[in-house]
């Protein structure tokens, strides 16, 4: 048997006996199988070309990790900053990092405290402030065109991309919101209803007790957030989201929809016209089928758009999932 599998069976037993006796020393126990499994692991192929990077926080005692990779073009180049899932960190595999070599992209893949599943995490100030920190650190060590700077986040990184969008003032020239959660409260019950257990981090996340803290859970969600209009009008949203997700995936589409009615409807107050409607809503809920002719993102139908001069929303043929090759090609 490899050394790397005996030390992973012997901590996996340490964690089942802690979590049977302690659960707070169970958590140093997790800390210590992730830390021994990334020591005796080859570097995945999804980070080779990348260097793993600290960066120095105002917000924290603590420094943030990142992947990292610079162009070595003399002239500026765009920057990708790749933003985790919900139960993630920057540890995780990203099937963006290849394609932004394969572009000669600038690209940043930031830990911003890690999973969703504390009070620190779930668009925290903290949570902003280590974005901010990231792209910073990208922009002071690389040669990045700091008019094309693009935000992308898949399910927990879409809502991530969501909130940053709304909470920030750093001058983005894209974000990408694939599948993302736009409601904390309502992807709680969604979550318990699906036997999703991301439900506990929600309560974990809102300091909840017996029930779910709505306050807190309202106050993390991009949904109820306050729009600032000048940045709004100053960058480009884009609003991803399978067809078939919340059925052969966790969350809805109507986070999506929602999170883009809620854009528009401050936007564009008096054009009502770009608004997704109810009936439209329960037509693709109630079949899944296209609503008309909007072509495709690699080869994938798209079922319905809603485009606008800084938001836009394509719910395409798919599940849970993000499409790498679009999600870049797009920003070239």
């Amino acid at each position: 048997m490899k050394i790397k599998s005996i030390y992973i069976i012997v901590i996996s037993v340490l964690i089942s006996l802690l979590v049977f006796y302690d659960f707070n020393q169970a958590q140093y126990a997790k800390k210590a199988v992730l830390i021994i499994t990334r020591l005796v692991d080859p570097p995945n192929k999804w980070n080779r070309g990348f260097k793993e990077v600290k960066i120095k926080s105002r917000f924290t005692k603590h420094e943030q990790y990142a992947y990292f990779h610079k162009t070595q073009d003399k002239e500026a180049r765009p920057l990708v900053v790749s933003l985790h899932t919900w139960g993630g960190d920057h540890t995780q595999p990203d099937p963006l990092s290849q394609l932004c070599l394969e572009n000669n992209l600038n690209y940043i893949h930031p830990n911003f405290n890690g999973p969703n599943n504390n009070p620190n995490s779930c668009c925290s100030n903290l949570v902003i402030g280590q974005i901010d920190e990231a792209i910073d650190f990208a922009i002071q060590n690389s040669n990045v065109d700091i008019k094309n700077i693009h935000v992308i986040g898949l399910s927990g990184g879409g809502y991530t991309a969501m909130c940053h969008y709304l909470l920030s003032e750093f001058q983005v020239a894209s974000y990408q919101s694939w599948v993302g959660i736009s409601d904390l409260e309502s992807w709680y019950y969604q979550s318990i209803s699906k036997e999703n257990l991301s439900w506990k981090d929600i309560l974990a996340c809102t300091e909840s007790k017996d029930s779910l803290n709505i306050y807190e859970a309202r106050r993390r969600s991009p949904l109820h957030m306050p729009i600032s209009k000048k940045k709004s009008m100053a960058t480009e949203l884009n609003l991803y989201t399978g067809i078939h997700d919340g059925v052969q995936g966790s969350v809805p589409i109507t986070h999506s929809i929602n999170f883009y009615n809620k854009i528009v409807s401050e936007l564009y107050k008096d054009e009502p016209f770009r608004m997704v409607t109810l009936k439209e809503t329960l037509y693709l809920l109630e079949n899944r089928r296209a609503l008309g002719k909007y072509g495709s993102i690699n080869n994938r139908a798209v079922f319905f758009a809603k485009k606008n001069p800084n938001v836009n929303l394509f719910i395409f043929e798919g599940e849970h999932e993000i499409l790498p090759e679009h999600a870049i090609l797009s920003i070239l």
